[in-house]
């Protein structure tokens, strides 16, 4: 009975890591952020969603996300105050592997960071 509950979950496909490169900052006011105000963003949006972060040097972050003790991915976040970057860094049972020589995880790692990245643009949008 339990092959038959996990065989879905383990069946389903790897897909391509989706790094955000250069993304423009947007504030809701039109006014140009500073770089601590878009790492105060990502503090803070980021948090609403269980991602917790480590400063790694002048506009750099490292945001790690651990879900149900099961699952951890890490991403950096280059930050300036007009633009940011999101790359993919690590993970724990997530799948990751080189298929073709292109990155592949599992789905819910790109979901993951699009929901923190949701979240960051909203608090860009209070400034």
């Amino acid at each position: 009975l339990a092959t038959f509950f996990t065989a879905p979950a383990m069946a389903r496909g790897s897909v391509p890591i989706v790094n955000y490169e250069n993304v423009t900052i947007a504030t809701g006011s039109g006014k140009p952020a500073t770089a601590e105000q878009v790492k105060q963003a990502f503090i803070a949006g980021g948090a609403s969603k269980g991602w917790t972060f480590t400063t790694a040097g002048d506009g750099k972050l490292v945001a790690n996300l651990i879900v149900r003790s099961k699952h951890t991915i890490t991403a950096d976040i280059a930050y300036s105050a007009d633009k940011y970057s999101v790359t993919y860094q690590g993970s724990v049972n997530m799948n990751y592997e080189l298929k073709s020589g292109q990155p592949v995880i599992h789905p819910k790692y790109n979901g993951w960071v699009t929901n923190m990245l949701n979240e960051v643009r909203a608090e860009l949008s209070k400034l």
